[in-house]
C-alpha cells in the first residue's frame, strides 16, 4: 500500500510541537508518522516538504522506508483553516483524538495530511 504525506506546511496548529519538528516526524506513541504507517502496512511513501525539509531528508536517508520526496518551492495557504482535520491534544501535547472537518472543532490544531493511494 502507498501513502501520500502532505508535509510541506509550517504546522502552525501543532505548535509548539512543530517549532523544531516537521509535521511528518511528530511522534505519535513515541514513533514518527512513517513508522506508525509502516506498522499498518504502508510500504511506499510520497512526501511533499518545505518547512524543516532537511530534517525529513535526513530521516528518510537513514531509514529503511521507500520514500520519494518532493520539495515545494513555496507554500499554498488556506483561506479557511477550519476546513481541515483537527487533533485534540492532552495536557502533555499527546494526540488524543482526530476530528475531520467538524462544524465546531474542539481545538485549532490542524492535523497533517495523509492520503492512502
Amino acid at each position: 500500500m502507498k501513502a501520500l504525506l502532505l508535509a510541506a506546511g509550517l504546522g502552525t496548529r501543532l505548535k509548539p510541537i512543530t517549532n523544531t519538528i516537521p509535521k511528518c516526524l511528530v511522534p505519535i506513541n513515541g514513533k514518527p508518522l512513517l513508522e506508525n504507517l509502516s506498522a499498518i502496512g504502508i510500504d511506499e511513501f510520497l512526501i511533499n516538504t518545505f518547512y524543516l525539509s532537511e530534517q525529513v531528508e535526513k530521516f528518510v536517508n537513514s531509514s529503511k522506508y521507500k520514500v520519494t520526496l518532493v520539495r515545494e518551492d513555496e507554500l499554498f495557504k488556506s483561506d479557511n483553516p477550519r476546513s481541515c482535520g483537527i487533533v485534540e491534544l492532552d495536557k502533555d501535547n499527546i494526540v488524543k483524538k482526530f476530528y475531520e472537518k467538524v462544524e465546531n472543532p474542539p481545538s485549532d490544531h490542524c492535523k497533517w495530511g495523509c492520503l492512502y493511494l
